[in-house]
This record gives C-alpha cells, structure tokens and sequence, in this order.
C-alpha cells in the first residue's frame, strides 16, 4: 500500500490492485485461527481462549487508529508512515507464527502430536463436507443470516461513522479519530471479559451453552440497534461470545471452512451496506442520517430474531 503515494497517475488503479492484494492476505486469518481454538479450546473454554485471540484484533485497530490520526495531524505525508507502521510489525508477527518449536510444544502440552505420527490429523476439504446437513441445519443458517446482517451493519460503521461525527455532530477530524479509537480500545476490554464471563456462567451449570449464546449474540444484535454510539461495544460483545464463537460449537470439525463461506457471504453485506449508505445519503443532513440508522437498526434486530429463534450451541452430526 506504501507504493501508491509515488505512483500518483494510476492512484486508482494500484489502489484497488494492492488491496486486493492486501485481502488475498488477510482473509485465510480468521479461518487459520478458528481452525485452532476447535482443535485446542474445549468447550467450557472456547469462550475465554478464542476473545483473547479475536479481542487482539480490536486492540490493533485501536493503536492504529490512534498512531494514525497523530502521523496525519503531526506528520507531512503521515498516511503512509501507517502503513510502514503496519509493515513493521506484520515482519515481527510472521516469525512467531511459523516458529515450529513453540507449535510442537502447544500442541503436546494438550495432548495432540503433529507431524508423520498424527494419527487423527484432521483433513477436510470441500468435496468431503457434508453439504446437504449444512444447508439443511437451521443452526448453522441462523449463524449465517446474523453474521450477514451483523457485518452489514459493522462495516458501514467502519466507514461511514467518522462522516457522521465530522458532518453532523460538526467534530474536528482530529478529535473523531481519538473518539473512534477509544471506542476500539472498550472493543478488546468487552470481547475478553464477556468470553470469561461466557465460560463462567456455563461451568457453574446457570445457563446451557446454547443459551449463552442465544443471550450474548442478542446483545451484540439489539445494542447497535437501540443505541448506535455504544455500537462498539455491542459488535464486541460477538468475538467475547456471540455468533463469531458459535461456528466451532455445533461444527467443530468444519468450523473453519463453514466461518469462512459465512464471512465471505458477509462481505457481500458489507459491500451492500455502504452501496445503501450511499443511495439514502444524498447530502449531510440529519434528516437523511436518521433514515438510514433507522435501517440498519432494523436489520440488526431481525439478524438477532433469527439467531434467538433458530441458533443453537449443541454440535451437529
């Protein structure tokens, strides 16, 4: 992303070439780590290890958005020093991900040897899937409908929130960044605390699984949809025990490909949300703010009607 400020006469071009780039990269993340926690997380605990990983996400976008907004106020050119920044520490992370030794230390610590001598190595693949139980599940279709309508709704926050502040609430650019990156600094703080409090209220036997789940991703749902300046709060609340966790309850096995169909579906969504965004904003007045808040709050509701009424926490045969 750093070479498009020196190629100035394709700006657009390389921009949609490199981020297309950028998401060929980023988008097996998520996958590659559901794929861990089912192996590793045991169910009296998915909540807990699987929000220290999502919530990590949350912290980095915060301190992002925090450095970022200082290099742009204090820094000529701060931008791409951003994504300098980001290069940096993607060159510290890439070590520590592939770094053999401590992988094999994990993996015999909980009781699973890897390698030519991994006798119950899992492979999967999308011939193997039992396809026809997926799309008939109403468990698994539930998750579908809430994480669409979910990352409809979180996307168009993402992008079109600091419009909202800056246009209608008359906030200094400035002064938005620091109010959106304390936001995603609650983000981190509210996806680990609910994941522990999620385990906690399973292993005393106060609610069943399925319906901690059913109440947490009910929270993630209805509070963007009645109080949109805590919406961050509320998306958080997904990663700590909500619907992002629910994949590798009802499918252990096959969390990871079925998350990553959903989440490409969801991006669909996130697509449409700001394409909406667009059509019903026809200049930065409240009135047509107020439209299409009203929208997505009644697309957040039906997301968290469906999941209470069809989602479930118990695995899939």
């Amino acid at each position: 992303m750093v070479a498009i400020y020196y190629l100035h006469d394709m700006y657009f071009t390389f921009a949609v070439i490199f981020r297309v780039i950028v998401g060929l990269g980023h988008g097996p993340l998520f996958p590659a780590t559901y794929t861990f926690w089912s192996m590793w997380a045991v169910p009296l605990e998915r909540s807990t290890l699987t929000s220290i990983g999502f919530c990590s996400t949350n912290l980095g976008t915060s301190i992002t958005m925090l450095i970022g907004g200082l290099f742009c106020r204090y820094v000529n050119s701060g931008w791409v020093y951003i994504f300098l920044l980001t290069i940096i520490f993607g060159f510290i992370w890439l070590p520590l991900w592939i770094y053999q030794r401590e992988r094999n230390y994990i993996c015999e610590r909980i009781g699973i040897s890897i390698g030519i001598n991994n006798k119950e190595k899992r492979s999967t693949s999308f011939s193997s899937l039992p396809w026809k139980k997926i799309l008939r599940s109403k468990p698994i279709i539930a998750l579908v409908i809430t994480q669409f309508y979910n990352i409809f709704g979180l996307f168009f926050f993402y992008t079109n929130v600091g419009k909202l502040l800056t246009e209608i609430h008359r906030i200094p650019v400035q002064q938005a960044g620091y109010v959106l990156a304390g936001g995603f600094i609650f983000m981190p703080i509210v996806s680990l605390s609910t994941g522990v409090f999620a385990d906690r209220l399973v292993r005393t036997n106060m609610m069943s699984l399925t319906n901690v789940r059913k109440l947490f991703n009910s929270l993630t749902s209805f509070i963007p949809a009645t109080f949109v300046f805590i919406f961050l709060v509320g998306s958080a609340i997904a990663y700590g025990a909500g619907y992002v966790i629910n994949f590798a309850d009802i499918a252990p096995a096959y969390s990871s490909i079925i998350f990553a169909i959903s989440t490409a579906l969801g991006t669909i969504g996130a697509l449409m949300s700001n394409i909406v965004a667009g059509l019903i904003i026809k200049q930065p007045i409240l009135e047509d703010w107020r439209k299409l808040l009203l929208l997505f709050a009644i697309i957040y509701i039906i997301g968290g009607i469906v999941y209470l009424l069809y989602g479930s926490a118990v695995p899939r045969k």
